[in-house]
């Protein structure tokens, strides 16, 4: 069972990756939102994330803040709110092990299983591969964790997680990001300025900030671009 949100799309997309890596392991897989899917004040909380990454991203670092100071995410008032669910969730789900690629979905999952004693292994694939990033991918309820370099085991074992407990991986791509053929090469710079310089902008999946004011001064400083 893969716990991922669609808060941004990083998360997303590295769910499918592990998906597709234990599908051709011949496991069963089930990706589930619980954070879209288990009541309406969450489904709120993650249309105002993306509503700020996509037009206001310069605010996103407040928001963040605000839910790292109130702790939300583990918070026992919200907890005895959505136990019931995450009741029915497990049960209908009967997962054998449980892998979060999301911060916000790290706690109270895993505590309801911890407190149930069910014999259910709670894992959690860290996106984020630099620090700093959201204190909340840290958990006492999480018996193994995987990072992509170093500085992000770094800054689990300063958020109180015990070091033998992290492993360092590498990121899992979906199959669209595979080494391309020098014929496919070919046939996407054929359509190029191979003289002029090539300038890939990339505004994340939400298109966060002012890209066509950002396109435009990217091209009036290098009119002979490939942008």
């Amino acid at each position: 069972l893969i716990l991922s949100s669609d808060t941004g799309e990083g998360h997303n997309s590295a769910a499918r990756a592990l998906s597709e890596a234990a599908l051709s392991a011949g496991w069963h897989v089930s990706v589930k939102k619980p954070l879209e899917e288990s009541a309406a004040g969450n489904r709120l909380l993650g249309g105002l994330y993306n509503f700020l990454l996509t037009y206001r991203p310069g605010w996103v670092g407040l928001f963040a803040s605000s839910i790292e100071f109130s702790k939300v995410y583990e918070a026992d008032l919200f907890y005895r709110h959505v136990r019931r669910y995450i009741q029915r969730f497990i049960e209908s789900e009967e997962p054998s092990a449980v892998v979060s690629v999301h911060p916000m979905l790290n706690h109270m999952i895993q505590r309801w299983i911890s407190e149930q004693h069910l014999q259910i292994p709670c894992y959690t694939f860290v996106t984020d591969p630099f620090p700093p990033f959201w204190k909340g991918w840290a958990s006492r309820y999480v018996s193994r964790y995987f990072v992509l370099t170093d500085e992000a085991g770094i800054r689990l074992a300063h958020d109180g997680v015990d070091p033998t407990r992290i492993e360092q991986v590498s990121m899992p791509l979906r199959p669209g990001f595979h080494a391309r053929s020098a014929e496919e090469v070919a046939e996407l710079r054929s359509g190029l300025d191979v003289e002029g310089e090539t300038i890939f902008v990339n505004g994340g999946a939400r298109g966060g900030g002012r890209l066509r004011a950002l396109v435009q001064a990217v091209l009036e400083a290098a009119p002979t671009a490939n942008v």
